[in-house]
């Protein structure tokens, strides 16, 4: 059965639902429903209107049985599908240390591939390029009794085990293996994209990159956990990549309390995934300027129990930049198309928190009806404060980065 696509943009596009070709069905609905409840226990993730519903401040892809909806943010001006999809990558490639220098090599163009298969060619291209290095492999022991000395004697066991058996030699030996945590989960990562991608070529890609991995026995990987890996100088090259199979298993793994739907999600929090964006670029350019930036700092409170004199409310500002151990400048990001009161009042609050700071600023996504920047100063004779709402252009990172690092001269 083939299945039912839609590409829709995050907080803009609605999804009918009902019994045409077009829509989704009502039971297919409640399903979509209760996996997005459990993977965003906590936050308001979809928005329900009368046969029709959409995706708030999500991106990515998600699978319920015959159903594939791919999550754009509205990014591009011009409303380009391939744009947008450019354009995420480019942020994910950036919050996770992911190159995409390869992608200019793709047979197809990014409006040919949907968001699944260039993330999946993202993830090939950078573990092929460190299985190139050779996989990795990690010394493990094995307790033997043989005719031959392999390691380390056992004294007190050959002993015990041989005391009638003089030829034999009870021993401990050490020896390298690829069968170990780190190379059980990226096999699971390549298996579950390659029952997810359709396109022919990528699938060869898989199949390729899965000879790496031939002695790893299908049934070893159940129960590994990324946590349980411990990095060293040997395997750290993996570290990134180990990241991104995190996400691909984690959604996959989601099982609904029957256990019989197929499902599978690769989904972000936009509005943290913007936030951090805009971190990695400003502290890329911190270095040029001696500045020194923190990311969600928790170090002013606003208030305290005079009882127990521990703090009820701590601040906690996106960005704080700060220049000889003094904090001079406060960025709060927003992913949403227009200030609000309640913007407003955040960061002067941080502002007010922050005495040596005169200066506070909102980012905001470009969007068409908002572009122009706007300047705001507190009524306070004594200590002036300012505030500027950026609605900054993330469609040209070089024009991203040009702006930020006008932020940072003028601090």
């Amino acid at each position: 059965m083939n299945k039912k696509k839609f590409v829709v943009h995050e907080n803009y596009d609605w999804i009918n639902i009902g019994n045409n070709p077009e829509e989704i069905s009502y039971e297919e609905f409640l399903l979509l429903k209760i996996y997005i409840e459990n993977y965003f226990s906590n936050k308001k993730i979809l928005e329900i209107s009368f046969n029709k519903f959409r995706f708030y401040n999500i991106v990515g892809v998600l699978e319920i049985n015959n159903i594939r909806i791919e999550i754009l943010p509205k990014l591009s001006l011009e409303n380009k599908i391939d744009e947008d999809r450019k354009i995420l990558l480019n942020i994910l490639s950036k919050c996770y240390n992911l190159p995409l220098y390869f992608l200019t090599s793709i047979k197809s163009s990014f409006d040919d591939n949907n968001f699944l298969e260039l993330l999946g060619n993202i993830y090939l291209k950078n573990l092929q390029k460190e299985l190139s290095k050779g996989i990795y492999k990690e010394y493990t022991s094995s307790e033997v009794n043989s005719k031959f000395l392999k390691g380390r004697l056992l004294l007190k066991d050959h002993l015990k085990k041989n005391f009638l058996r003089n030829n034999l030699i009870y021993s401990k030996e050490e020896y390298l293996t690829e069968f170990n945590s780190l190379n059980i989960l990226l096999k699971k990562t390549l298996i579950i994209l390659l029952k997810k991608i359709d396109k022919f070529y990528l699938r060869k890609e898989i199949l390729k990159t899965l000879e790496y991995f031939k002695n790893i026995p299908i049934e070893s990987i159940k129960n590994v956990e990324i946590e349980n890996i411990i990095f060293n100088n040997k395997n750290s090259r993996f570290k990134k990549i180990l990241e991104f199979s995190n996400l691909i298993i984690s959604g996959s793994n989601f099982n609904f309390a029957s256990g019989i739907y197929d499902s599978f999600g690769i989904l972000f929090d936009m509005p943290k995934l913007f936030e951090k964006y805009i971190f990695i670029l400003l502290k890329e350019l911190s270095f040029e300027y001696d500045l020194e930036i923190n990311y969600q700092e928790k170090i002013k409170k606003l208030l305290i129990n005079k009882n127990s004199n521990k703090a009820i409310l701590t601040l906690t500002p996106d960005i704080v930049l700060y220049e000889d151990s003094k904090a001079k400048l406060i960025i709060d990001t927003k992913w949403k198309n227009n200030y609000t009161s309640n913007d407003i009042y955040q960061i002067h609050t941080y502002l007010t928190s922050y005495e040596d700071v005169k200066k506070g600023i909102l980012i905001y996504p470009q969007s068409l009806s908002k572009s122009e920047n706007i300047f705001l100063e507190t009524s306070s004779l004594n200590n002036k404060k300012e505030i500027e709402i950026i609605y900054l252009n993330i469609f040209d990172i070089n024009l991203t980065k040009s702006i930020l690092r006008n932020l940072l001269i003028n601090i």
